[in-house]
């Protein structure tokens, strides 16, 4: 590890909070994802087990309401607080319709992980589990946008997966993509470019090489609607880890993780991630607001490099324990030693 990358977790522990500070349930974060779908019922959990192994109190999902896609993931965890997400018919939702009760009182959301897309070969002769999706797709994106608009409860954001492919889907395919279902693509890309311009300074975006290839791609386009000299923060995964700002003059690197990984990259790891980079995006905004201060850039930036350390930490152990048979699970439970190893025991210092 990097002087560098020392510097950074350094940075990262002076920002996140002290046994003093753990005074009641849900002192170490409120944790929300909006994730899954019945093909991918894995990764609507992994978020939220690793948020949960990182050291998260309560664990919030709001699902898609297929019965199978809840029990499945309720009995990832006994911990899980596991509910269905509002029906509604997105046709006729009004944007006057508030969802802030969902999020007013979390500290950090997760959108993507196994969402799965409408042009996926499951929707094509199921017309009923396909409205479903699209009205879940909308009721999540409109909890995202609505969660933005409390100035003094910053909740960070973290978009991964397919919630990446959504930002992307209008600009990059077009109308001959989606022939029927333009509509519904209309409604939740004017939901997106309401997140990108309000959120900004709490959004993540974690695509890997090939997802952000297409983000890379639709980026000018999308930001021509926005009227804005507009950038994001992303992570792109790769065999570095590479954070920085995405704006239409393309991707300008600010910090790459060089932390040494394990050697099996199974399937998940990117879902995993999620959970702990919002973990410790949670964590220091709950320490700013008890020190009535504001976090910056550089703190988020600092944040995600940290968590990406302790990922490959954990899959690393997870790799040296179980070989090429390490799965996803295996990398969760190495979690709280990756933890560790990284930040210390940054609570009792």
């Amino acid at each position: 590890m990097t002087n560098d990358m020392k510097r950074i977790i350094n940075n990262t522990k002076q920002l996140l909070p002290r046994k003093a500070d753990v005074t009641f349930k849900g002192s170490l974060g409120r944790h929300l994802a909006l994730t899954g779908s019945t093909r991918f019922p894995g990764a609507a959990g992994f978020p939220s087990l690793a948020a949960l192994k990182m050291g998260v109190d309560l664990p919030y999902l709001l699902l898609s309401p297929d019965r199978d896609l809840l029990l499945l993931t309720r009995m990832k965890s006994s911990d899980f607080m596991v509910s269905p997400l509002p029906s509604i018919d997105y046709t006729n939702i009004s944007h006057k319709q508030s969802f802030k009760q969902h999020s007013s009182n979390k500290d950090a959301i997760v959108f993507g992980p196994g969402l799965s897309r409408i042009n996926d070969p499951m929707y094509e002769h199921d017309l009923e589990a396909k409205t479903l999706f699209k009205n879940s797709v909308v009721c999540q994106l409109k909890i995202i946008a609505d969660s933005l608009s409390n100035e003094s409860h910053k909740i960070p954001i973290v978009i991964d997966a397919d919630g990446i492919f959504l930002i992307t889907q209008k600009v990059l395919f077009g109308k001959s993509k989606f022939p029927h279902d333009w509509d519904w693509v209309l409604v939740v890309h004017d939901l997106i470019l309401k997140i990108l311009t309000k959120g900004k300074d709490r959004l993540i975006l974690t695509p890997n090489e090939r997802e952000f290839k297409h983000l890379n791609d639709a980026i000018p386009l999308i930001f021509d609607e926005i009227h804005e000299d507009h950038q994001l923060m992303v992570l792109v995964k790769g065999d570095s880890d590479k954070i920085g700002h995405l704006s239409k003059k393309g991707f300008s690197v600010i910090s790459k993780c060089d932390y040494e990984g394990g050697l099996k990259r199974c399937g998940g790891l990117g879902d995993c991630l999620t959970g702990v980079i919002s973990t410790i995006l949670a964590w220091i905004e709950i320490k700013q607001r008890l020190n009535d201060s504001k976090t910056t850039s550089d703190d988020y930036i600092n944040a995600v490099m940290t968590g990406c350390c302790i990922m490959r930490e954990a899959s690393m152990l997870a790799y040296n324990k179980h070989g090429i048979s390490c799965v996803a699970e295996n990398v969760i439970d190495e979690i709280p030693n990756a933890r560790d190893i990284v930040l210390g025991d940054f609570i009792n210092e």
